[in-house]
């Protein structure tokens, strides 16, 4: 994870305390939630004497994540994505986490998968990566899928500003997942000819399912709809005048 020692460590689900002892020798703070009671006052005990540790007994996805934590946490896989959701909607710094390799891909998207709902709705505030498989003797017991460690990390700045984000979230609920092309799902919002103007853009394959054009291009197309909402016109896909920093989604939207 990178610990320092200046950092605040939020670790969700620390159990018997494996991790713990590492992440308290690395931190400055260190929180710890865990909803089974017994094994929160497990922790309390042991950590009484050391005024940098606190041991929360709780939900949690139901208390708030500190601004500027860095989060640890090996959850259970019926709840990753309601604490994909809790975390996202936080003010962590970043997030390590481990998780079925079906779910990761889901949040992931390119380039490790084709775009989902989840991976286009975390992207424009959340840069998420796998860093590596894991194998199943990794654990005790070992599990019966497959699992990766992950790792989600805020935008600063966002690719999409709060106060476009509902918006974007429209958009994206919108045009993705109903239709079985590209171009069909594009039809509510652009004509024909805007279609073709950001095709050539854009370099899209209109005739592709949807999840196969990347995040870079959902965020150009959300920037042109958001053009033609203002009366701007059919100006280029990739938006304004200005030059994106290298290396950004929409500096690699560009032909």
């Amino acid at each position: 994870m990178g610990i320092r020692p200046s950092d605040l460590v939020y670790e969700v689900g620390p159990g018997r305390g494996a991790l713990t002892e590492h992440l308290v020798r690395r931190s400055a703070r260190l929180i710890a939630v865990e909803i089974d009671a017994d094994l929160a006052e497990g922790l309390r005990s042991r950590y009484m004497d050391d005024p940098a540790v606190e041991v929360i007994g709780g939900d949690f996805l139901a208390l708030p994540v500190p601004a500027g934590a860095r989060v640890a946490t090996n959850l259970p896989f019926s709840i990753t994505a309601d604490a994909i959701r809790h975390l996202a909607a936080s003010e962590a710094r970043d997030a390590h986490l481990i998780m079925q390799r079906d779910a990761a891909l889901r949040f992931a998207g390119e380039p490790w998968a084709p775009e989902s709902r989840f991976s286009l709705l975390l992207k424009p505030w959340w840069h998420f990566e796998i860093l590596r498989a894991l194998h199943p003797t990794d654990f005790d017991p070992p599990p019966r899928v497959q699992c990766v460690f992950t790792w989600m990390a805020r935008l600063d700045p966002p690719l999409v500003t709060p106060h476009h984000g509902e918006a974007y979230r429209r958009f994206i609920d919108t045009h993705f997942g109903r239709e079985r092309t590209l171009r069909a799902a594009l039809r509510p919002t652009f004509t024909r000819a805007q279609i073709e103007r950001l095709r050539q853009d854009l370099h899209l394959d209109l005739d592709a399912p949807p999840s196969a054009a990347s995040f870079s291009r959902w965020l150009a197309l959300f920037r042109a709809s958001s053009s033609l909402d203002r009366g701007v016109g059919r100006r280029r896909a990739c938006g304004g005048p200005r030059t994106p920093p290298a290396g950004s989604p929409e500096s690699r939207c560009r032909p």
